[in-house]
């Protein structure tokens, strides 16, 4: 812990040496997230994003920590955000997918149904769909790479 709380400090001094950077917010996000100090980082993110609301790498960080903190719908707001800024982009799409699979196989454990696997491989784009078409085969999903049998 005390060097979580180390590293924390030292992003921070690095955030006042270059505060329009967003890898230094990165770096003290994660540290403050395994520290256990998940809102102070989230908190951090959001007054960051307040003043450059531009930055795409700092959204990114906050939309998968809201994400592994159960704020799915103000991540999925963040993943939609992204792709819209940055349509070319596929990690927020497969980020979005995910996000989307995680809360649909949750909901059917609750159900007591069978969970499993649902893409929507729209939300991939264009260009990521066809390289990842290509590099797991026709016959299963471009974003988990399962056989299409078992996803629907």
């Amino acid at each position: 812990r005390k060097q979580y709380a180390e590293a924390a400090e030292a992003f921070r001094a690095s955030r006042k040496l270059r505060p329009n950077d967003p890898l230094p917010l990165e770096g003290l996000a994660d540290s403050l997230v395994a520290d256990g100090r998940t809102d102070l980082a989230i908190r951090e993110l959001r007054a960051f994003l307040q003043d450059r609301p531009d930055q795409p790498q700092a959204k990114s960080v906050l939309a998968g920590i809201l994400a592994r903190q159960g704020d799915r719908a103000a991540a999925r707001a963040l993943y939609s955000e992204l792709i819209a800024a940055q349509p070319g982009v596929g990690v927020h799409y497969r980020n979005l997918a995910r996000l989307e699979s995680a809360a649909e196989a949750r909901e059917s454990r609750r159900a007591g149904r069978p969970a499993r696997a649902r893409h929507r491989t729209l939300l991939l784009s264009p260009d990521e769909r066809g390289r990842a078409a290509a590099r797991v085969g026709r016959r299963r999903c471009p974003v988990c790479t399962q056989p299409a049998s078992r996803v629907q």
